[in-house]
């Protein structure tokens, strides 16, 4: 993402919405790692990703689904930015299959019926560009009322219980706690 400010911010923001989707982070960073890269190489700026990102995340964890749907969904958008086209393989196929109402939930964003967007994504018009992504996120939030909220429940909490861990581990790497420990048992 360019600077180490910026990569901390990047991180922070990760944190925060694997947590509040109650998802965790270790399943994640490395889906949102390549969705950033292919959405922003392809001129989609970094808050139109993030929101799309959260978006996703919020949804899939609010409706429980697991965190390899989640990062399915990444790379079916990662792939859409990629190709700067939206097709159906990605929208109907891979989002649809981890995404209930994927392709409904467009249509609302973008303001078209379902049909309308059928043929709009079979005539090759659609672009995969930050509209698309504006319009994806705002589709998915509209949609599935109340998935914005803070995601409860025992999976959520474990989730978060093991997101603290890890946290707790890069804490302690960062203070030097690990190497610290790790040299006073070398023989």
């Amino acid at each position: 993402t360019g600077s180490t400010e910026a990569a901390a911010t990047q991180i922070e923001f990760l944190n925060k919405t694997a947590d509040r989707a109650g998802i965790p982070i270790r399943e994640l960073a490395q889906s949102y790692s390549t969705f950033v890269a292919a959405a922003t190489s392809s001129g989609i700026a970094i808050d139109t990703v993030n929101t799309t990102f959260a978006a996703v995340t919020q949804t899939l964890g609010a409706l429980g689904i697991s965190s390899d749907a989640a990062g399915g969904a990444l790379n079916a958008l990662g792939q859409i930015a990629s190709k700067g086209k939206v097709s159906m393989e990605e929208l109907r196929q891979q989002l649809g299959d981890r995404l209930p109402a994927a392709l409904s939930a467009t249509a609302k964003g973008l303001g078209l019926t379902t049909a309308q967007l059928d043929a709009l994504v079979t005539s090759g018009k659609l672009l995969g560009d930050s509209q698309f992504f504006e319009a994806f996120a705002r589709g998915i939030t509209t949609s599935f009322k109340g998935a914005d909220a803070e995601v409860t429940g025992l999976a959520a909490s474990i989730a978060r219980l093991k997101n603290n861990y890890d946290q707790a581990l890069q804490s302690l790497g960062d203070a030097g706690v690990v190497d610290a420990a790790s040299n006073a048992f070398k023989v």
